[in-house]
């Protein structure tokens, strides 16, 4: 097989006057290699071996066709990176917008708390000496007492506040279990308590009044 390939690779073919010319075989470079054929495969010069070998010549040239560069490749590779670009800016831009919220949103949080906490801390001081003033007689000097609690200090305003008031000469108990009359007193108390920190004005109602002595009138001076 080798010799025929050879021969029919360098055979001469006859001109119009006669005469033979080398015929020209453009190779490309391309050198046949013949040393992975066995001595019986180059002597092998039957049909059958030259359709095999033109059959996986056919198959390798159908995958080198399949192999053949997409030319509009590039192009669509330049879109997808243009693509790409805008998407990332747009989410350089998200993440800086995320961030300015997200630090805004944390900075009215933080102020919103300091606002709340001076506020409460102005009520919870001077809460407990408003309610001695109104609670306080001759038969308890000192009067009663009274206090504020957070049920959460972290985020006060997300929470409830606790008010306890403890009359005077009496155990400590609920505020759902003191007397209407006890129950005014703390309330009149918590609400001069808010007067002192300058939140608003107000005037008692005549039933809540009837609770105050002449002589503790004067806390409701700011």
């Amino acid at each position: 097989m080798e010799e025929n390939l050879r021969e029919e690779v360098a055979m001469d073919v006859d001109d119009d006057d006669g005469t033979q010319q080398p015929r020209q075989v453009q190779d490309y470079g391309i050198e046949v290699d013949f040393d992975s054929l066995t001595e019986e495969e180059r002597a092998d010069n039957s049909p059958e071996t030259t359709a095999e070998f033109d059959a996986q010549i056919a198959k390798l040239n159908g995958e080198i066709e399949r192999m053949a560069p997409n030319l509009k490749a590039i192009e669509k590779l330049d879109d997808v990176e243009a693509k790409l670009a805008d998407t990332e800016k747009e989410a350089d831009k998200a993440r800086k917008d995320s961030k300015n919220a997200r630090d805004q949103f944390n900075d009215v949080k933080r102020k919103r708390c300091e606002l709340f906490n001076k506020a409460y801390n102005h009520i919870s001081d001077c809460i407990d000496q408003v309610y001695k003033d109104l609670t306080k007689g001759k038969a308890s000097p000192m009067g009663g007492v009274a206090y504020l609690s957070l049920e959460d200090s972290e985020e006060p305003y997300n929470a409830g506040i606790k008010y306890h008031a403890m009359p005077p000469m009496k155990r400590f108990r609920d505020m759902e279990q003191l007397s209407g009359g006890e129950k005014t007193v703390a309330a009149l108390a918590l609400l001069f308590a808010i007067h002192r920190f300058g939140l608003f004005v107000f005037a008692p109602k005549p039933s809540s009044s009837l609770w105050l002595k002449l002589s503790t009138c004067t806390i409701l001076r700011p």
